[in-house]
């Protein structure tokens, strides 16, 4: 009912927000073991750490509540999580002669790994829609595949009641066939749980895994050269639902990629990679996961590259200058991964990531994002 406060009526009235018990600051504890060690008079050094940190309190979501209660369920300090990881660091430096001069080199690897795992969450079915108790950060449920229908007998008693491949439901030649793992003559999704996932599994994650980096350096009768090399061991990313690269395959009035050219599924092409060309085609663009279409993003680039000369001391000291150096630097020059095997439109170092946030779309992480710009530059150093 309408209620009236100095004359004037209210539109409406809304109950308050429900408060939760208390709040406090989430807490992160760690224990880290470190190790150290240099042998054959230094020119071997390693570096090691292990860690486990575990961060309690996380403000979250509440408990689901009976839609009796009437309003929202508050957000509190509701979650726990741990993250263990590693990281090594191996180093070798020494020199030898080359044309009588003094070579002088380096050479530096690292490798480091984590996972984190949530300890307790507000999620008492494990539904998969959401984070649960025992999940891996980042996990990718979906579907496995088998290639596509060959032709349109082998789809027959096929039945699918997670996604449709056409209007009414048929499913034909050059279609993606799923896989029923649990063998119940269907591909479902079951409770969508943890307990009963139908036939979803976990087909990868999108976290970065295994990162390293390589450091190659030298110097020699006043040349320099030092080359950074980093990358990802381990990543996995499945295009969503706007993501260009479907193509058609989402939107029928979307550009066609280069790459979708002659390498979707005809009678004349059944080892194509993708399907049949199909606008709304529901088992890419819906964002159902599937082994076939999830996307290998681990990757391998050339960061920096710099090659330079040392003019000797005699020529600058009366000039007053201690050092000049004359050097080329070139940033982001290559760049391999399992991705572009099929298309080279994406940056994979922030295909699951939103670049400068003044240039990276709301579909941030999806190839909406800028790339990593590649820079060349020639460059004279003075110091005085």
């Amino acid at each position: 009912s309408d209620r009236v406060i100095n004359g004037l009526k209210n539109k409406y009235t809304s109950a308050p927000g429900a408060m939760p018990e208390g709040l406090t600051w989430e807490t992160a504890t760690t224990t880290d073991i470190g190790m150290d060690f240099g042998m054959l008079n230094s020119r071997l050094r390693f570096s090691g750490d292990y860690y486990i940190r575990k961060t309690t309190d996380m403000y979250t979501v509440g408990r689901t509540l009976p839609d009796v209660f009437g309003a929202s369920s508050p957000k509190g300090n509701y979650a726990d999580m741990t993250t263990q990881g590693w990281e090594i660091t191996l180093t070798w430096r020494d020199q030898f002669n080359l044309a009588e001069k003094p070579f002088n080199y380096e050479v530096r690897a690292t490798l480091h790994d984590y996972k984190s795992v949530i300890d307790k969450y507000n999620n008492a079915t494990k539904n998969l829609d959401d984070y649960y108790e025992g999940m891996t950060v980042g996990e990718v449920w979906g579907y496995t595949t088998d290639g596509l229908f060959r032709s349109d007998a082998d789809t027959k008693g096929y039945v699918n009641t997670i996604i449709k491949a056409s209007n009414d439901g048929s499913w034909h030649a050059g279609d993606v066939k799923f896989i029923d793992r649990n063998e119940n003559g269907k591909i479902d999704y079951g409770e969508n749980t943890v307990d009963n996932p139908g036939d979803k599994v976990v087909l990868g994650n999108t976290e970065p895994r295994f990162i390293y980096s390589f450091t190659l350096s030298g110097d020699w009768n006043n040349f320099f050269l030092s080359a950074f090399f980093q990358g990802v061991g381990r990543q996995y990313w499945f295009p969503g639902q706007e993501s260009s690269f479907w193509g058609q395959y989402n939107r029928p009035y979307n550009q066609v990629p280069v790459w979708h050219l002659n390498n979707y599924w005809t009678k004349d092409r059944p080892d194509a990679y993708l399907p049949r060309y199909s606008g709304y085609y529901n088992p890419l663009y819906k964002g159902t996961a599937n082994t076939r279409y999830l996307q290998d993003v681990s990757y391998f680039r050339l960061k920096n590259l710099q090659f330079g000369y040392n003019l000797p001391k005699k020529w600058i000291a009366k000039a007053g200058f201690s050092k000049v150096s004359v050097y080329f630097s070139g940033e982001n020059l290559w760049s391999w991964s399992p991705l572009y095997r099929h298309t080279k439109d994406y940056d994979v170092t922030v295909i699951t990531k939103g670049s400068d946030n003044d240039l990276t779309s709301g579909n941030k992480g999806d190839g909406f994002n800028y790339p990593t710009m590649r820079n060349l530059s020639l460059g004279i150093s003075i110091t005085y």
